[in-house]
């Protein structure tokens, strides 16, 4: 190794030499995985495009030798638009190894391409004076684009799954100063799914620090050095992710880049900041400078608004739709035990105003009496109780709340304007009473019937996953994720996970 150089620990590549070869597989699954999608897509394209010849009225079946005609004519054009179809998804990197799986990204992909498809189409068809009836056009690229997103979203759930088992990961090593490494470690450990299986971290620490350092967060350290290349190569490393610089310094950065400048190798910057979601960063670079520029949360202005007014008509509509079910679960209520059928309790809104939480009532009338006596028993917080099997749940109520029944009638809240329909979880005047420091920005915006605190475990979560979530939704709201948070909750109540 060349002077000024720190040396890379050769015994800690030799005990990682065989989980090195053994997920060398690593790279054919990835590959298996676009050529997967990849067919995925030509199926979907074909079915779009079978589809919209049929509500065309383009013959399926050849009767005859005008049919013939017509039929393998249309046949050429679909066949045509496919394959350009196809050719524009990888010209807009939708099977990039960088984007597939990856936040919105390979979404966006998608959509770019099959509205350019489209265009191409159109421009074709204007220059050749060939007739598509607008019936095809429409279905096949609209149903095409919810084709490709619903398989593409399949496909991703599959794969994340996987990845939970330790199967389709990308080999990694995480390289910076102790603390920072150790904050990446933690994520990557929170979030399975992301599948970056960390081989080691290589330390930019001071080299006394690092000899008496064998681990960081159970991850070999397996190097001190700027001179990683080697050391990449020999663990068959796909991702690079710098946790912070350290003492390299910003051409220390540079000379590492050049390095690893003909290598198929991603390099990844980790930020200073978590929980900030990619749509708030734009990248403004000033003189070789990349500055990120950080967009502040929207708290009011004309999206609130149109969230309000939407969340309104929709909580509206819905109550009328399911007027039927919710007389049937009062019925069920008022039948299964005495009391109220609607249980009210005070919750805490936006800047801190109290309101009247509606819900139907699922325990029996001296559950508040019980509540002291069941928390000390099972050694819970008062701040954030819930218990599996509470024996002051009654038998319809535990059918309810395992189905999130028992919330329907938030429905009249978010009608209201006291609740919405995502949103942070309302908590009570004794929760809000103990909250210190950030966790008062919850009542920054509306709460919600739902939102990420339900979709992603509920009563499973810990009082500082259930903090984290809400502030992570409060500082990064858009529609696109309200979206998104109701899809989830649909599997999420159908599942039933942590709904108790």
């Amino acid at each position: 190794m060349t002077a000024g150089h720190e040396f890379v620990r050769d015994d800690r590549l030799d005990e990682l030499s065989a989980s090195a070869d053994e997920r060398v597989t690593a790279t054919h699954r990835q590959s298996r995985y676009r050529l997967g999608v990849l067919g995925g897509d030509l199926l979907v394209i074909l079915g779009a495009s079978m589809f919209a010849g049929w509500l065309a009225g383009w013959p399926m079946v050849v009767p005859s030798r005008t049919d013939a005609l017509q039929g393998s004519s249309m046949r050429l054009i679909g066949t045509g638009i496919g394959i350009v179809w196809v050719v524009m998804i990888f010209g807009f990197s939708g099977y990039s190894r960088r984007r597939l799986g990856v936040g919105t990204q390979e979404y966006t992909s998608v959509l770019l391409a099959t509205t350019a498809t489209a265009g191409c189409t159109a421009f074709f068809a204007y220059l050749t004076w060939t007739d598509l009836p607008r019936d095809f056009s429409l279905a096949l690229f609209a149903g095409g684009l919810v084709g490709l997103g619903l398989w593409r979203y399949s496909a991703r759930r599959i794969v994340r799954a996987l990845r939970v088992r330790n199967a389709y990961v990308v080999p990694t090593v995480v390289l910076g100063g102790r603390a920072e490494v150790e904050r990446v470690l933690r994520i990557f450990e929170r979030e399975p799914w992301a599948g970056y299986a960390v081989q080691g971290v290589v330390l930019t620490d001071d080299a006394s620090a690092y000899a008496e350092v064998d681990a960081v967060l159970g991850c070999p350290v397996v190097g001190l050095t700027t001179d990683v290349r080697e050391l990449l190569e020999r663990l068959e490393t796909q991702t690079l992710v710098i946790a912070s610089t350290g003492g390299m310094g910003g051409m220390g950065v540079r000379r590492l880049m050049w390095q690893l400048e003909s290598s198929d190798l991603d390099i990844v910057v980790a930020p200073y900041f978590n929980d900030l979601d990619s749509a708030r960063i734009d990248v403004r670079p000033i003189a070789g400078l990349p500055l990120l520029s950080l967009r502040q949360p929207e708290f009011t202005g004309p999206q609130r608004l149109l969230k309000r007014v939407a969340g309104a008509v929709l909580a509206a509509a819905l109550l009328v739709l399911l007027a039927p079910l919710l007389a049937v679960i009062a019925l069920m209520v008022k039948r299964d035990s005495p009391g109220p059928v609607l249980f009210r309790q005070t919750r805490v809104g936006r800047d801190g105003r109290h309101f009247q939480c509606l819900k139907f009532r699922t325990m029996y009338v001296d559950a508040a009496e019980r509540h002291a006596e069941l928390v000390r028993l099972s050694g819970g917080t008062a701040l954030l109780f819930k218990m599996k099997n509470d024996p002051r749940v009654t038998r319809v109520g535990r059918a309810l709340r395992r189905l999130s029944l028992d919330e329907l009638p938030q429905l009249v809240n978010v009608v209201t304007g006291s609740m919405a329909l995502v949103g942070p979880r309302p908590p009570q005047p004794i929760e809000v009473e103990q909250y210190t420091g950030d966790l008062h920005r919850r009542l920054l915006v509306t709460p919600g019937m739902t939102g990420l605190w339900q979709v992603s475990g509920r009563s499973d979560l810990t009082l500082t996953e259930s903090a984290r979530l809400d502030l992570y939704y409060v500082d990064n709201w858009s529609f696109v994720l309200d979206v998104a948070i109701v899809l989830r909750t649909v599997r999420a109540v159908l599942t039933g996970r942590g709904a108790y």
